[in-house]
């Protein structure tokens, strides 16, 4: 079992909120790479008067969650999502890659996004043994032993279609520099419309609206750094003035960038 050391994205008031909680990061078996990008586990135990609630970014994957007594699947998120912690708890979460349950159960990103349902909504394979089995489970590598087998069977050949979607959302993680279509498709080497087709398909957000989102990750870490102006961002995010990252912060995260801060 290897943990996934990558830097945490996506996670508001990162570094505040982390005493609040465990977070820990498996990556899966070479079995498990067409279907799942990683396991995630959270635990936390706080004093009876003391709640938490973790803001998070939207997220175009789907996650599997066990949570109590049952197995839900969160569809694509496309606004600040919310989870209140209080006493004792745990979360127990199944990243997938992008477009492996679109191949695998023949679903629409689109129709899913905000969207929670049962696992049994997908398949007729029953999900109360797994919760059972995980309930069991001393340690994290118990755990992904146990998801791990379970989701086993579900697993297919990654298609070129989601290779290529996935391959998107990658060249945006992975340059800074890319503010519109025209510049994600000359770094995909890849036309708008088949761009469009494929986010579409496997994601079911806009490339548009996905380079808002990642631009909004770096516009959050230059924020947080307390060592760079609001000017200085819309400069170097190519925003067209303050306003437009005010508006782009207010749709997305619910919030001004300067109440963003004050926040505790």
């Amino acid at each position: 079992m290897k943990s996934n050391l990558s830097p945490i994205n996506g996670v508001l008031h990162q570094q505040q909120s982390a005493p609040n909680y465990q977070l820990r990061r498996y990556l899966p078996c070479t079995e498990l790479k067409d279907l799942v990008e990683q396991f995630w586990f959270v635990d936390w135990c706080l004093p009876d008067n003391k709640t938490h609630t973790q803001r998070n970014l939207p997220d175009p994957n789907f996650h599997l969650l066990q949570s109590t007594d049952e197995i839900k699947i969160i569809g694509p998120v496309s606004k600040v999502y919310d989870y209140t912690m209080r006493g004792k708890g745990q979360l127990l979460g199944v990243k997938f890659r992008v477009g492996a349950l679109v191949e695998q159960f023949n679903i629409t990103p689109l129709a899913c996004v905000d969207k929670t349902f049962s696992w049994e909504h997908l398949c007729d394979v029953p999900s109360s043994p797994l919760v059972s089995s995980l309930t069991m489970a001393s340690d994290d590598a118990e755990r992904v032993k146990v998801l791990s087998q379970f989701l086993m069977s579900f697993t297919l050949p990654q298609s070129t279609g989601a290779a290529m979607a996935e391959d998107i959302l990658n060249t945006l993680q992975d340059h800074s520099d890319i503010f519109t279509v025209e510049q994600l498709a000359k770094h995909c080497d890849m036309p708008i419309r088949k761009i469009q087709r494929l986010c579409q398909h496997y994601i079911g957000f806009s490339p548009k609206w996905l380079i808002r989102k990642y631009r909004l990750h770096q516009a959050l870490a230059l924020l947080e750094s307390n060592v760079t102006t609001m000017a200085d961002i819309v400069a170097q995010l190519d925003y067209t003035d303050q306003s437009h990252l005010i508006r782009d912060f207010k749709e997305i995260i619910g919030t001004t960038p300067n109440r963003y801060l004050k926040r505790p």
